[in-house]
């Protein structure tokens, strides 16, 4: 049949081509877009080709038409569900067969790119958003991920038919920092990671399905339903491997307030988990999220911790509410199949946590705190930690042990088992073999504090056959510091026995762990690399005076200072 071809082009405002493309005459199918009816703004140039056979009747299926319009300046109120389209682009191509929408604008608060295609009329659209989220636009669209994410996320969504409620979404976290978005893990800015999951929108919240979150010997798959507020109803992840070798399953349901995690594997590299435990808490005013109450039951065949030592057998279980910790019950085997157990005793204000561990040295170096221990058996009690990392006040105690590796403790065994005839220290061959033979001690004891960053020692006592010491002081655990300081007594056993007499004791020995000969030292520097320094004018004073050349780990003014009134007086190595 012949037909009758008419093209002009049109220019106007962009609600009045929003009633036009509404209308039924431009809608080729159900399937067509929705368009939006709030708040549409912005102008509209359309090229308009229309086709209609020259009959007598003519169908409404007859008529084909084409339209090229671009929008400028574009904005509505409901562009994609509920969120706002401001300051848009967008191409629009339609005919009788076919839609296409391209463009860019702010979506949501967030710069982002849109394409809508419908190939042909009885076919479902499908819709592809690619925005770059920052902390702002992820709490403007509900995820909550405050503090654990920083930085631009680029996102890219997509979905077949408009209210098909299902979306298919990819998240590259490369450019972002992630600070335990997951339990124990960490992601440097810059550093690959990449989060692909699919929403299904519920009546009340959204499941996640296949979801899949990689990194660098990170691999977590599983699913999640959130309820209508954002908040974690239940999750499975069946894969839960936060390190290379992990082999581990993950459980999280709802309970009350918070939530309950179950942890279930063979294998789990911990360490992670462990620095981010025992870091420095963060300063006051940074963001975080808040806590959460949870009940963790953990139960792994072998966890790696630093330092190449292993937990096995661990059963763990706890509970924490409104950031304290309420429950604790631990158990597992360490070092050369020694037990260890903890627990939390008590209530309210008398709680303490209660450990021990038959393998002292090896409990220590897989909590990353000191490395030169070996052997010993250590018994723990300490108050709960606080939600801003504090400890109020603690003591531990380690008996029969000895200490390898630890230069100003080698230094100490040095001096006192092998002097010089003339008194003075022997020479770095002999502190080597000292640190490295170690020395033997029967007991270990300090009562320690913790308030933000720095870690405080007092009533600190080193007690061996060689040397005994007395300690107290501080380390700084965000500037990686050390600032000890006391009284070694050299040939400790007999020596101390003076400093035990009534009355003499106290003239001749001072303080009853110290002795007759004691030499007052301070250890600073950098904990990796300590630097000790001695007084030897200490040695030949008897005890009641020599508090008068004892080093204070504080002065007034905040620095670190001599107990003498005239200059100071000492030596360093």
């Amino acid at each position: 049949d012949p037909r009758a071809i008419a093209r002009f082009r049109s220019e106007g405002p962009a609600d009045a081509a929003a009633v036009l493309l509404r209308s039924e005459a431009f809608r080729a199918h159900p399937n067509g877009p929705t368009i939006p009816t709030a708040g549409v703004r912005g102008t509209v140039t359309a090229n308009v080709t229309v086709a209609t056979p020259l009959k007598d009747k003519v169908a409404p299926n007859e008529i084909s038409y084409r339209i090229e319009a671009d929008f400028t300046g574009f904005a509505a109120d409901n562009a994609f569900g509920e969120m706002k389209l401001e300051n848009a682009t967008l191409r629009v191509v339609t005919s009788s067969r076919d839609l296409v929408i391209t463009g860019e604008g702010r979506l949501g608060g967030a710069q982002a790119t849109f394409d809508y295609r419908r190939a042909r009329p009885d076919a479902k659209p499908v819709i592809r958003l690619a925005a770059t989220l920052d902390d702002a636009g992820r709490s403007r669209i509900g995820l909550r991920t405050q503090g654990m994410i920083a930085g631009p996320t680029p996102v890219r969504v997509v979905t077949e038919g408009e209210d098909s409620g299902r979306y298919v979404v990819d998240v590259d976290l490369a450019p972002s920092t992630v600070t335990e978005l997951l339990p124990g893990w960490t992601k440097p800015r810059g550093q690959p990671g990449r989060a692909r999951f699919t929403a299904v929108e519920l009546d009340n919240g959204w499941r996640i399905d296949d979801l899949s979150v990689e990194s660098r010997g990170v691999l977590v798959r599983g699913s999640m339903v959130i309820d209508g507020n954002g908040e974690l109803r239940s999750a499975q992840f069946p894969a839960f491997h936060l390190r290379d070798g992990d082999r581990v399953a993950m459980r999280i349901e709802r309970q009350g307030e918070g939530h309950k995690v179950s942890l279930r594997g063979d294998t789990m590299d911990a360490r992670a988990i462990l620095r981010s435990l025992t870091e420095p808490p963060r300063a006051p005013g940074q963001d975080r999220a808040p806590a959460r109450d949870v009940e963790a039951e953990i139960r792994i065949g072998v966890v790696a911790g630093p330092n190449g030592e292993t937990v096995r057998q661990l059963d763990l279980r706890a509970t924490r509410r409104g950031g304290e910790l309420r429950a604790l019950a631990a158990s597992g085997r360490i070092g050369r199949d020694a037990p260890f157990a903890a627990e939390l005793r008590g209530q309210g204000a008398a709680q303490r946590i209660v450990a021990s561990a038959g393998d002292a040295g090896a409990f220590l170096r897989f909590l990353d705190i000191y490395p030169s221990m070996q052997g010993g058996r250590l018994s723990l009690i300490m108050a709960p930690i606080l939600q801003d990392g504090s400890i109020r006040e603690g003591t531990i105690e380690v008996t029969d042990f000895s200490i390898r590796g630890d230069r100003a403790i080698a230094d100490m065994v040095s001096d006192a088992a092998n002097p010089e005839a003339d008194g003075r220290p022997r020479g770095p061959s002999a502190r080597q073999a000292a640190s490295t033979n170690g020395g033997a001690f029967s007991r270990l004891k300090a009562d320690f504090s913790r308030r933000a960053n720095r870690v405080s020692v007092t009533n600190g006592l080193l007690w061996g056959a060689a040397i005994g010491a007395t300690v107290e002081g501080e380390f700084d655990l965000a500037a990686d510091r050390i600032d000890l300081a006391g009284t070694y007594v050299p040939a400790y056993a007999v020596n101390n026995a003076f400093a035990r007499i009534p009355v003499l004791g106290v003239i001749l020995g001072g303080a009853p762990d110290e002795g007759v000969f004691g030499i007052t030292y301070r250890i600073t520097g950098r904990a990796s690399q300590p630097q000790l320094m001695v007084n030897p004018l200490s040695v030949v004073t008897p005890g009641l005076l020599r508090k008068i050349f004892e080093f204070r780990t504080r002065g007034a003014a905040g620095q670190p200072t001599l107990r003498e009134d005239s200059a100071t007086t000492g030596s360093t190595r």
